[in-house]
């Protein structure tokens, strides 16, 4: 009993010092896979397990899995990306979003990502997408460009992915392992959702005005491209293919169950862009871009698998029934231990979608046999919580953001910890609080 008990508590420690060296390194810009098998082998000797077996069995089953789940979702969303982009739509978006704030334009850079975002764009693309419409708004308004990625990934990665209806893993994946709709938790998730980016975009403001008064300025790169020139489509016509997508996927039968599946809706929203905008294309640049959707697809969710796989090892430590009985017991709510459980795994992972991927079946383990306990509250406050300690310095997403903008973790992280850690981790507390208190709203 005292050696099982010592064995445990030596693994939990080991899970900690897995967690810092993963972070550690991937500040110190080491190869994501490297630090990956790094962090593991960590977790696996404190756990004393037969490290060949865990990598090969546990590791790979976590990766593959994770893969073969939503690899088509992500190549869909990709693909849909990559023909709004390529007919000018998704940048009309952004510049009739941005248009609207004048003065205040650099606001209009979460919302034009998150509007992208939650019109079925995967985040990382909407952030490709926005990032010329970025650049040219902090040069024109001499704003200190480490707060770019910020600014970006902000629009990507939480109000817009988490929010009721959203055709995004981070949303999918919590409410397809509870049975229940992509619009689970309505009213508590938009409240949530839109409490997130105002708090956001207040900080976002904040951040500027001070770094201004300190005498910060834009820094111009080499390799700064310009905006494309060139006529664009209506913002009308932009935003058809995204609305397509969105009301398809929320259609549902009279048993209340989804009628078309979420790659059948990207695909929908696909189309509706080449008709509508068909002779934007260069039929070759159209084929091209669809080959290339392949790797880019597969290159984003290989990320996020390599993360997932680390999961998976902490997953199989003696000491992870320990975590989760400690989270499931945290006196009060059990939406508390619901949203600290989720928000712990998407930080291990370093993925909103790779923690998700883990812990939903072990909460539905748990909590399907329980009476008295809502769904629709547990799937919502997952999707919410996800988005905080998924964006630590080792997300996948968050090195794509700083890399795009030529910054570095040094410069442009604490922004991102911000508005994309402390913001959701701030509503994630509000939703709990408000599905206590208003157990009845839809």
């Amino acid at each position: 009993m005292a050696e099982g008990k010592m064995e445990t508590y030596i693994s939990l420690v080991g899970i900690v010092i897995a967690f810092c060296t993963l972070i550690f390194l991937m500040m110190r810009g080491v190869n994501l896979f490297i630090t990956v098998m790094i962090a593991s082998l960590i977790a696996i000797v404190s756990g004393n397990m037969n490290i060949y077996k865990t990598l090969t069995e546990n590791y790979m089953t976590g990766f593959a899995d994770y893969y073969r789940s939503y690899y088509l979702v992500f190549f869909c969303g990709t693909l849909l990306g990559t023909t709004m982009e390529l007919s000018g739509a998704a940048t009309s978006i952004a510049k009739w979003v941005t248009g609207k704030f004048k003065s205040m334009a650099y606001l209009a850079i979460p919302l034009a990502t998150g509007i992208i975002c939650y019109g079925g764009v995967t985040a990382i693309i909407s952030i490709f997408a926005t990032f010329p419409i970025a650049l040219a708004i902090f040069r024109e308004n001499n704003i200190p460009r480490r707060l770019m990625p910020a600014a970006l990934y902000f629009g990507s990665c939480t109000f817009a992915m988490i929010a009721p209806g959203a055709p995004q893993v981070q949303n999918i994946i919590p409410t397809q392992g509870f049975g229940v709709d992509l619009m689970a938790g309505t009213v508590v998730g938009f409240i949530s959702s839109i409490l997130m980016l105002l708090i956001g975009s207040f900080w976002l403001s904040v951040m500027i005005k001070n770094a201004k008064k300190a005498g910060e300025v834009f820094t111009s790169r080499d390799d700064d491209k310009d905006e494309k020139s060139g006529s664009l489509p209506s913002p009308l016509i932009s935003f058809i293919p995204m609305l397509v997508t969105v009301i398809a996927i929320n259609l549902k039968n009279k048993a209340g169950e989804n009628i078309i599946p979420i790659e059948y809706a990207l695909l929908m929203g696909i189309a509706t862009t080449i008709i509508l905008m068909y002779r934007r294309f260069d039929r070759a640049e159209l084929t091209e871009a669809v080959f290339q959707s392949v790797p880019k697809a597969a290159v984003a969710i290989f990320n996020i698998c390599t993360i997932v796989g680390f999961g998976t090892v902490i997953k199989s430590t003696p000491a992870f029934e320990l975590l989760v009985d400690a989270v499931i017991h945290i006196p009060g709510n059990y939406l508390v231990g619901v949203s600290v459980g989720t928000a712990l795994l998407a930080g291990f992972c370093g993925s909103a979608s790779g923690g998700l991927g883990i812990i939903t079946p072990i909460f539905y383990d748990i909590f399907g046999a329980m009476q008295g306990v809502s769904y629709a509250a547990i799937a919502r406050v997952m999707a919410i919580a996800s988005s905080s300690l998924d964006s630590l310095p080792h997300s996948g997403s968050v090195n794509t953001s700083i890399g795009l903008c030529g910054e570095s973790h040094k410069s442009a992280y604490i922004p991102i910890f911000c508005l994309s850690v402390v913001t959701p981790a701030i509503c994630t507390a509000v939703a709990v609080i408000l599905f206590t208190l208003f157990p009845g709203w839809p």
